[in-house]
């Protein structure tokens, strides 16, 4: 009998009754490995939550659970800002873990049978959902007995007390184990394309899926394979475990390529795609420009993807294949593929930025942008005054979505906070090679704050606050309310006799307020900018700002004639407002930049 196909999909909370059933019996060790815990809320707050079904039906048996975090949530004693520092002075030996790379798993549970299968699927959905996922960690009690999860996809971790003090490792209270996505999800064996890999290839091509660029009429790829030189190269992707041929991308650089993509696309907001570092062997001049020769480099410093298949069961590794075309052109900075305006989301496009035309033009293909230094590790951190002169810089060019007024306003934000007088505003940074490419100003929001939010905003209908706090069983008191001001915009105002809303809503905004007692910690945006090029990490720099800051939720708000940051708004849930409360444009923009200018949270 061959063994059930397990699915897997993303947790909601009317899972907790299957998943208590998972934990059965097993519950005081299951308690001794996590201590108190709160199912429907970890559901809610967690990064990344899925169950494992057996068959992929509405109705599945859940057999499986498990929950992934940016942080040891359930290690009390283990403070959760300080678990890179930590980790790196306890384990310096490679992998070099971080946030943009880590996440920890903070709960699991299985079905004793096929236990192994079980968690397999659970970590291979993780890995291949987010790619960018290369470590999982797991810190639990030094007495907690070790369980199937643990057994047999991760190995423990021994301190090195030369580097950190046993007594300083045990204040930690928590034994420590590493699971590499390799283990689960190879990479792909990247290698130069040969002539005999033609016949092994053009099968699969001709079969369409997984073609990503078109096959256009001059492609003769048993020509591309026998001429390649410097400026044209062929790859090949193979599966790690078989060898078997599972990918193909074709590369030219040439500066006809790039002048062509300057010429007809506004590649303004990417220095014209100037070099940004000095190409190798080549370096700056003592005054600060770039000599001759590094000028000349500028004018080859990308490389275009002509022709790109990846299997449809390889494109979460999709990311191999984008590191070893920048490995092929050591000089490049860039890389450009030509695709449809409106391709939908492909693995390959993951740390890309689409290009717009300049205006006026009208080509069938549109451009995205890969630059090398996105693959790097950048690091989040709040800023000091020592950074006022880097996030000056930063602004001094804005471009994109954010004009010169705008970046003049969000400078004053940064020395406002970081001055004697900051009033409570907090300033965070996102910094590549320890240069800032990125700033976030924000208010941390009171209690009142945050419960007016929610008075004024359908924010509830995106976060299960009773959940999120740990109170889905309480009751709530069926009393009159008024909607207090938010301070943004014309007051929200609204009885309990009526009025612009309906009975049901007014219902449910009277249950949210009288549930947040206690409510998620907010911060408030007040200033915004990344780098355009680092913009697909917008969500690790959002994730990093609220741990850091120890607030759960993000809101940001824009008046009717407030210019919206579009790259920001696209990582953020738009929650509209419940009556009249000032915010509405009127210009017609779309509702997914909050074209409507409610709170996005």
């Amino acid at each position: 009998m061959e063994p059930p196909a397990f699915s897997c999909r993303r947790a909601v909370p009317d899972d907790v009754l299957q998943i208590k059933r998972l934990i059965g019996d097993d519950y005081p060790s299951v308690h001794r490995r996590y201590g108190n815990f709160d199912l429907r809320q970890l559901i809610e707050t967690s990064y990344f939550s899925i169950v494992a079904t057996e068959g992929a039906g509405e109705d599945a048996p859940v057999v499986g659970f498990a929950v992934f975090a940016d942080a040891p949530t359930l290690t009390p004693h283990f403070r959760s800002n300080d678990w890179v520092p930590f980790v790196r002075k306890a384990f310096p030996e490679p992998p070099r873990l971080g946030v943009g790379n880590t996440l920890w798993a903070v709960f699991a549970a299985s079905q004793p049978m096929a236990e192994d299968a079980v968690y397999h699927t659970l970590l291979a959905t993780l890995y291949t959902t987010l790619p960018e996922t290369d470590y999982l960690l797991v810190a639990q009690p030094p007495d907690a007995a070790e369980f199937g999860l643990l057994q047999h996809f991760f190995q423990p971790l021994s301190p090195d007390l030369v580097a950190i003090s046993e007594q300083e490792f045990d204040k930690a209270g928590a034994q420590f184990w590493l699971s590499t996505r390799q283990a689960v999800v190879p990479d792909l064996v990247i290698r130069k394309g040969r002539v005999e890999d033609y016949d092994d290839l053009m099968p699969l091509l001709l079969a369409e899926a997984g073609v990503l660029t078109e096959l256009g009429e001059g492609f003769y790829l048993d020509e591309l394979l026998e001429r390649q030189d410097a400026t044209h190269s062929v790859l090949v992707a193979e599966d790690g475990e078989t060898g078997q041929i599972v990918g193909l991308m074709c590369m030219t650089s040439v500066p006809e390529d790039q002048q062509y993509v300057v010429k007809h696309f506004s590649c303004e907001p990417f220095q014209k795609l100037k070099r940004v570092l000095p190409a190798p062997g080549h370096s700056a001049t003592p005054t600060g420009g770039t000599t001759a020769a590094a000028a000349a480099a500028s004018l080859k410093n990308s490389f275009t993807i002509t022709f790109f298949y990846l299997s449809p069961d390889f494109e979460c590794r999709a990311v191999d294949f984008v590191r070893a075309g920048f490995r092929e052109f050591p000089a490049a900075e860039y890389g450009v593929v030509r695709l449809p305006h409106s391709i939908p989301d492909h693995p390959l496009l993951a740390t890309a930025q689409y290009v717009p035309l300049k205006q006026g033009l009208t080509l069938r293909l549109g451009c995205f942008l890969l630059c090398r230094y996105a693959l790097e590790e950048l690091t989040v951190r709040p800023a000091g005054p020592e950074d006022v002169q880097g996030i000056a810089h930063l602004l001094a060019t804005p471009g994109g979505d954010t004009s010169k007024a705008r970046a003049e306003e969000i400078l004053e934000h940064v020395r406002a906070s970081l001055g004697a007088k900051g009033g409570g505003a907090r300033t965070m940074c996102l910094l590549h090679r320890d240069i800032v490419v990125g700033v976030l100003v924000g208010d941390p929001m009171s209690p009142d704050q945050t419960r007016a939010y929610s008075a004024a905003f359908d924010v509830d209908t995106k976060v299960d606050f009773l959940a999120a706090s740990g109170a889905g069983d309480s009751y709530f008191k069926q009393t009159p309310i008024e909607i207090p001001k938010i301070g943004v915009g014309a007051p929200a105002a609204a009885s309990s006799s009526g009025g612009s809303q309906s009975h049901a809503v007014q219902e449910n905004v009277r249950a949210c307020l009288e549930a947040l007692k206690d409510p998620l910690p907010g911060l408030r945006v007040r200033g915004f900018f990344v780098r355009p090029i680092f913009r697909p990490h917008i969500r690790l720099f959002l994730r990093e700002s609220l741990r850091q800051l120890r607030r759960e939720m993000l809101y940001y708000t824009a008046g009717p004639d407030e210019e919206v940051c579009s790259s920001l708004v696209a990582e953020l849930m738009l929650a509209l407002p419940r009556g009249n409360t000032g915010l509405y444009s009127g210009a017609g923009a779309p509702a997914s930049a909050a074209g409507d200018h409610g709170a996005a949270t």
